[in-house]
């Protein structure tokens, strides 16, 4: 009978396309359900005060980067840029633009790609450089990347930015830097200080600047014909660079204009001997000093502390590092914003300029305090991710996970002030209370540091490097390396032993993880029971619903008559509402329930994704949603489980967690078959049961794919669908994904 799918040369010309990149940006795209979480797209930061005098700037900035694919905005620190980026980000945005905004300020050289791929949604993986990941996840996008602050890692984010106009024709790029990014296609945008003319007019933007700045703290504040020339004056000596300029208008709240003036002189003269590179340096270092050295000794040791913050932080954080109560907190840094010093970020928390922030580091250092306040934050970093991982179990909304997600840029300096200063107690402690919401949340970057900390943890034969030696196995199984997955599993079992340790939670069940990726069950619920029998999973409830899950899942792959009885007891001992732990645990269920009642396992599937949608727990969205379509492909509504394809597939790409995205593909290549698609079903099946795959196939899937290739030899005939499958069998796991995300588009 004659197929009206794709002809076998089809296939392979897909096949090609595929590999060439001629096609597959279409298929990333597809329309993806509100949970998909597709590419994440940012909200841009609310302008807090009215941009002055940059309205020319702005549309130059908006047409250019309607023109050209990269657009930097380039000059001196303190001169606007951010401002003037977001002003113009926030108009293309109101045009229907798509805007990614990601703030390099807190990022080293190494970071610039991970910042990034958090910004949009991606994961790293071994055997693929990130930036990779990144044009993958972008090349079928249209919009607008904003790179904040560039200049500190030029380099680097040079590359990056390269790399996506290379890759990503519908991103176009709008960066700030004190340098150009020298990358081809790079069109320049100067911006300059304020223009301030010899003669004093309340026209020049920098003056109108200035009393807007000084009305808000003085609103008796005005410009008269005693007060402009001394403005005009301030504003030149200041260059008409526009934080400068706010900075002394700031001090209209404490002192009067002709003292704001008189100070300025002293404080040049202190700083122009200094190693600055450049006279413009050298004036925002004194409006910047001279501000700093007029607060109070507590007020300037303050904000000196507040420069550990990597970015955006809450009252409580500043408690913690200044060793204050938090009312005392409050009223220090309500002082600083008043001073313009600080500055409010969104609801509930303070940020500091970038220029300012490197300025209090200076002076901590000069101070021989940076270490100390250092350890503070690191302090209050490990407190609030330990309260978090505490609130896991019982948490019905998403609060901890994002509390964490949105300190990761602290973390990552804690984490490396840490590993520097060899603080392996606190270290251990900061990457092992990380596991659970690593894991819930597909953050393979934030497991990989408990490499780090267990190479401190050896050193000092510290109890808890066993923990960090499994939880660095977690990471390298999400990025696939299942090899590594299981050394990095069996040296923390073997030093468990050495260090007389009893049995650990975390070790025993990382390796029945791994003995559940190769298909040997049994040996799987053997190290889950060693893990459940473990004096630490039984004092931590979300690990041991996570274990017991695991388990539960052994045994339903194993067909086992104990699935549908563990199901149950697991299910009755959940804390009442949705919970993190609770949403994986009803996954398991229903994957309990799959091979004997499809009904029953949709409804329990159903409930993990509310569960998991009302807590953020995306791994729970991924399972769950993987489960949904594969009962769909085999005997639901067709159209119905290719719509969940859509999102699902990139999913799991994004996330380069490619055990599951295989796991996906098998079922997708049942559904090709039901859509009437059999060459891309011979093709996805040659491609999933390919030993080069990396992956294992047993049980029912192993059953269901036999009876597939037998089904595809009747309807192709044995010679094609073998040709087929052998084609296939050279495909990776995204030039798979690739290939059915492109049948899709042509299913329609």
């Amino acid at each position: 009978m004659r197929s009206s799918g794709s002809s076998p040369a089809a296939l392979r010309r897909l096949h090609d396309s595929i590999v060439t990149g001629a096609i597959g940006a279409s298929t990333a795209s597809a329309a993806a359900e509100p949970a998909s979480r597709a590419v994440q797209r940012t909200s841009l930061p609310d302008e807090r005060t009215p941009l002055i005098g940059r309205d020319e700037e702005v549309a130059r900035a908006v047409e250019a980067v309607t023109a050209h694919p990269l657009v930097t905005l380039i000059g001196t620190g303190g001169v606007g840029k951010t401002r003037l980026a977001l002003a113009a980000a926030h108009r293309l945005a109101d045009a229907g633009e798509v805007i990614w905004c990601c703030e390099l300020a807190p990022a080293g050289a190494d970071d610039v790609a991970n910042v990034l791929a958090t910004v949009i949604g991606v994961d790293d993986r071994v055997g693929t450089d990130l930036v990779q990941r990144i044009t993958e996840a972008l090349r079928a996008e249209r919009g607008v990347l904003v790179l904040d602050n560039c200049e500190h890692v030029v380099e680097r984010a040079a590359e990056v930015v390269g790399a996506i106009l290379r890759r990503c024709p519908g991103v176009r790029v709008l960066a700030t830097s004190r340098e150009r990014l020298a990358v081809d296609g790079e069109r320049l945008q100067p911006v300059a200080p304020f223009p301030v003319g010899t003669q004093p007019s309340r026209d020049d933007p920098a003056v109108r600047l200035f009393e807007a700045r000084g009305v808000a703290v003085r609103p008796e504040f005005a410009l008269d014909e005693s007060t402009l020339p001394v403005v005009a004056q301030i504003c030149r000596r200041l260059d008409g660079l526009p934080l400068a300029i706010e900075l002394a208008a700031a001090r209209l709240q404490a002192i009067d204009l002709a003292q704001i003036a008189a100070g300025l002189d002293q404080r040049f003269r202190l700083l122009t001997s200094g190693s600055r590179s450049s006279p413009r340096q050298r004036s925002l270092a004194a409006a910047v000093a001279w501000s700093h050295d007029l607060l109070d000794p507590p007020l300037r040791a303050s904000f000196d502390a507040l420069g550990v913050f990597a970015g955006a932080f809450t009252t409580r954080g500043a408690a913690r590092v200044l060793a204050v109560d938090e009312t005392e907190a409050t009223v220090r840094l309500a002082a600083l914003v008043e001073r313009s010093l600080v500055q409010r970020a969104h609801p509930g928390r303070w940020v500091l300029l970038e220029t300012l922030k490197q300025f209090a580091l200076e002076r901590l250092h000069e101070s021989g305090r940076l270490d100390e306040l250092r350890m503070r934050h690191a302090s209050w970093t490990l407190e609030l991710v330990e309260g978090a991982a505490a609130q896991l179990a019982v948490a019905n909304d998403d609060g901890p996970l994002r509390e964490v997600d949105e300190v990761l840029a602290e973390l990552r300096v804690a984490h490396r002030f840490l590993v520097g200063r060899r603080a392996a107690d606190e270290d251990l402690r900061l990457v092992v209370a990380l596991e659970d919401h690593a894991f819930f949340r597909m953050r393979p970057e934030v497991l990989s540091w408990a490499e780090d900390a267990a190479r401190l943890g050896r050193e000092d034969r510290h109890p808890m490097t066993p923990d960090a030696l499994a939880t660095a196995a977690l990471a390298a199984w999400k990025r696939g390396d299942i090899g590594r997955a299981a050394r990095l599993a069996d040296e923390g079992r073997a030093l468990t032993e050495e260090l007389g340790l009893t049995e650990r939670c975390l070790v025993a069940n990382m390796i029945g993880v791994h003995r559940l990726s190769l298909g040997d069950l049994a040996g799987a619920r053997h190290w889950f029971d060693r893990a459940l029998a473990a004096e630490d999973c039984r004092t931590h409830l979300v690990r041991r619903i996570v274990v017991a899950t695991d388990r539960l899942l052994a045994s339903a792959f194993d067909g086992s008559a104990d699935a549908p009885a563990l199901a149950d007891a697991l299910l009755a001992a959940l804390p009442p509402g949705p919970t993190v732990p609770g949403a994986y645990a009803w996954y398991g269920a229903a994957e309990a329930a799959a091979p004997v009642d499809e009904d029953l396992a949709l409804v329990r599937a159903r409930r993990a994704l509310d569960e998991a949608a009302a807590t953020g727990a995306w791994f729970v969205t991924g399972v769950a949603g993987a489960l949904t379509a594969s009962i769909g492909a085999r005997s639901g509504d067709p159209n119905d489980a290719a719509e969940t394809y859509r999102w699902l597939l990139p999913w799991w790409r994004r996330a380069g967690e490619w055990s599951v995205l295989w796991n996906v593909l098998r079922s997708m290549a049942i559904l090709l078959e039901r859509l009437d698609r059999p060459e891309a079903s011979a093709l996805l099946l040659g491609a999933v049961t390919a030993d080069t795959g990396g992956h294992a196939v047993f049980g029912d899937d192993a059953r269901r794919l036999h009876q597939l290739a037998v089904r595809l030899d009747r309807r192709l005939g044995p010679d094609v669908a073998a040709a087929i499958r052998a084609e296939g069998a050279s495909l990776d796991v995204e030039q798979a994904t690739d290939a059915a995300l492109a049948e899709l588009d042509r299913v329609g």
